[in-house]
């Protein structure tokens, strides 16, 4: 059996069993918990909504953060108050401009709470009028309708890489039970985003990034029982991730988790009892993953 979850996000609040396969790596953790000190409880949202934004290069685990930061809220709603998560960012590869990929989104959201069974149809008609109208009028369309129901939205807004962008959504998220979350590759667009609206609609920047050597041996001992076998020291695992940061591509969390259910399943395989650096490395080389 291989202990290392499947590839891809983890999402603890569509699959609560993700909650246990946060490793404590690459800053994510100490995000989480800079998240969970600025909403201990989804409470500030009542009075002003907010943007959190994510940035960190690509497979960083930005979006399992998000999701993890998104399931918190979910499970910490105000006292009469019903915490939902929409996921909109599965027309992240649009091209287009701003206005476009924005309404493309309000489009996502409008088709989403069609099966919701949260609004009435008459709610969802003026909502649906909002279509042409600028996006502005329609987040304050929505906010005043969540505060008559006393619901609070969390939106998982498209990745971003143009700062326009994240500004826009910075003061539509200001309307009151709202919070959107983005995400950015660009350590740049997030800087000239946060900057923009450090004066009027501060968000909340979390950053994630690449393995530090200390990393492989946490990320390993959290998956792996002591005394499991294949063994792994934890010197091997400092080598791994050392000598993949020497390289033009240093190791992501999204690249560890790759490398070890493939040399998990390697040393099955091959009976190994034990793995070495070498093992790591013939491994890697085998599967054109070079460390």
């Amino acid at each position: 059996m291989i202990p290392f979850p499947e590839l891809g996000p983890l999402c603890p609040w569509k699959s609560p069993e993700h909650a246990d396969h946060y490793a404590a790596v690459d800053h994510a953790q100490h995000a989480f918990e800079e998240f969970q000190q600025g909403f201990p409880d989804c409470g500030p949202l009542l009075g002003e909504g907010r943007m959190v934004l994510v940035s960190g290069g690509s497979k960083c685990g930005k979006t399992s953060l998000i999701h993890r930061c998104a399931h918190w809220l979910k499970d910490h709603p105000p006292t009469d108050h019903q915490v939902e998560i929409f996921n909109l960012t599965r027309d992240d590869a649009r091209a287009g401009s701003i206005d476009d990929r924005m309404r493309d989104v309000w489009k996502r959201l409008l088709r989403e709470l069609k099966f919701a069974g949260i609004f009435e149809q008459h709610e969802l008609d003026l909502l649906g009028e909002e279509i042409n109208e600028p996006p502005v009028q329609a987040y304050e369309t929505l906010s005043r309708l969540l505060r008559l129901k006393s619901w609070i939205f969390v939106l998982l807004l498209p990745q971003s890489s143009v700062a326009e962008e994240l500004v826009r959504y910075g003061h539509l998220a200001a309307e009151p039970n709202l919070l959107f979350f983005t995400e950015t590759s660009f350590e740049g667009v997030a800087d000239d985003g946060v900057r923009l609206l450090s004066s009027t609609a501060p968000p909340l920047w979390l950053s994630v990034g690449t393995l530090g050597v200390e990393d492989g041996w946490t990320y390993l001992s959290h998956f792996v029982a002591d005394g499991s076998m294949p063994a792994v020291t934890e010197e091997t695992m400092r080598k791994v991730i050392q000598e993949r940061n020497l390289g033009i591509q240093p190791m992501t969390v999204t690249g560890l988790q790759r490398l070890m259910r493939g040399i998990w399943q390697y040393a099955a395989e091959h009976g190994r009892t034990d793995l070495t650096f070498e093992d790591f490395k013939t491994y890697a080389y085998r599967t054109a993953d070079y460390l």
